[in-house]
């Protein structure tokens, strides 16, 4: 009997850790909380795809935003990169990201890049929109 107590208790412990786990995954500001960037709230996210759910965070995030406020916290370049083109089309592939989310890397676009070691962030600005592709190993 005393042992069936603690099976229960013990079930409903990993329960509701998941549980909490998957919510706070699910609400969390993925940029915010792995780059300390904090885009302003009247942008609107119009796609997003996150990595499978983990305690490192690691995979590939992608997200568009459409931007209502220009003052970004971040300063963007304004020259065309091939690099960071490359870099941000192979995060894309990895993700499967459907090619109307993306960028036209023909017309001009301005980007930002944040590295660490493991990880990185590239913002690519277009016509009102914010592309961000993070990559965490």
């Amino acid at each position: 009997m005393k042992l069936k107590k603690i099976l229960i208790i013990l079930m409903t412990l990993i329960v509701v850790v998941v549980v909490s786990t998957l919510l706070y995954y699910k609400n969390m500001n993925f940029i915010s909380e792995n780059w300390n960037i904090d885009f302003p709230s009247e942008n609107t996210i119009v796609y997003q795809v996150k990595p499978s759910p983990s305690f490192t965070n690691d995979g590939i995030y992608y997200e568009v935003q459409e931007v209502k406020n220009k003052n970004l916290p971040i300063t963007l370049n304004n020259k065309k990169n091939n690099e960071i083109e490359e870099e941000f089309n192979k995060y894309i592939i990895e993700a499967k990201v459907s090619q109307k989310q993306l960028p036209d890397f023909t017309q001009d676009y301005k980007y930002y890049k944040k590295s660490d070691v493991g990880r990185s962030l590239i913002v690519v600005a277009q016509d009102h929109k914010l592309y961000i592709a993070s990559y965490n190993l």
